[in-house]
């Protein structure tokens, strides 16, 4: 009976370094590179989160990760959470500026026709200003170039080395200061469930 040649069988007849190199080229290895710092904390963020589930697995961005939510009622709202390292970018003032400046340049890009930015207090509620002094919100009200509006509120919070934003966009109330508490009380929400997962 004739044996199969196998590749351990053929082992003795190669050189030391020839062995060692088979040996490596033949382990398994894992394609996929261990998680970020930021992609770790996001994957922490729950399946719901006061009434919104969550859309699909943490998406990797060019700065951090971001989680998405939608309205378990139907209604049309996407919450975006970002969550990205703040490399000593400074205050939640100096990064929510830098995220509506973003937000005010996407008329100039002929993305939307206006851009209006309705300014909140440090937080959109008293309760959440005590709770979360880092936490800063802007709303704004975004009409396209079809002439429909539509609302977004922005918050951002410096937490524990990582810049949380997080961003409501609603398609079916263009009520900017509604998104804009919506986007604080998630932003506290998701401070939350990040400070224990610390």
């Amino acid at each position: 009976m004739r044996r199969a040649v196998t590749l351990l069988s053929l082992l003795p007849l190669l050189p030391f370094g020839a062995v060692a190199q088979v040996m490596a080229d033949a382990q398994p290895t894992d394609p996929t590179p261990p998680p970020s710092a930021t992609e770790r904390l996001a994957r922490r963020l729950p399946a719901e989160l006061l009434g919104y589930r969550r859309m699909g697995d943490a998406e990797s961005l060019r700065r951090g990760s971001a989680v998405r939510y939608a309205a378990a009622d139907g209604e049309r709202i996407v919450i975006s959470v970002m969550v990205y390292a703040s490399e000593g970018s400074g205050t939640p003032e100096e990064e929510l500026q830098r995220a509506s400046a973003e937000t005010e340049a996407l008329a100039g890009k002929g993305r939307y026709r206006a851009v209006t930015a309705q300014a909140l207090p440090p937080a959109a509620t008293p309760a959440l200003a005590e709770a979360t002094p880092a936490l800063r919100c802007t709303s704004f009200t975004l009409e396209s170039q079809q002439g429909r509006a539509t609302a977004d509120g922005l918050c951002v919070a410096l937490q524990s080395g990582h810049v949380v934003k997080v961003r409501v966009n609603s398609l079916s109330q263009p009520d900017a200061g509604r998104a804009g508490r919506m986007a604080a009380e998630m932003a506290e929400a998701v401070g939350q469930v990040l400070a224990l997962a610390r």
